[in-house]
């Protein structure tokens, strides 16, 4: 899993875990031995461990711009 997480380093995703399914949304930072390291569209910083993540998917482009556009 760490060898694939890194393949979305910079990129805003929806990152899956194990507790009920819930998601984050947000920038993954940098991918460590056992955690994900993700900021947030607060600038909040996360970190997730990656023995509870299901699934990493990218943000579509139409939804990454329409973030970037919305007022802060």
């Amino acid at each position: 899993m760490r060898t694939l997480a890194a393949k979305f380093v910079g990129k805003e995703c929806y990152i899956y875990t194990l507790s009920n399914y819930s998601y984050c949304r947000g920038t993954i930072l940098e991918v460590g031995e056992t955690g994900l390291l993700v900021s947030d569209r607060n600038n909040t910083t996360s970190l997730i461990n990656l023995d509870l993540i299901v699934r990493i998917s990218e943000v579509p482009a139409k939804r990454s711009k329409a973030k970037k556009s919305d007022p802060v």
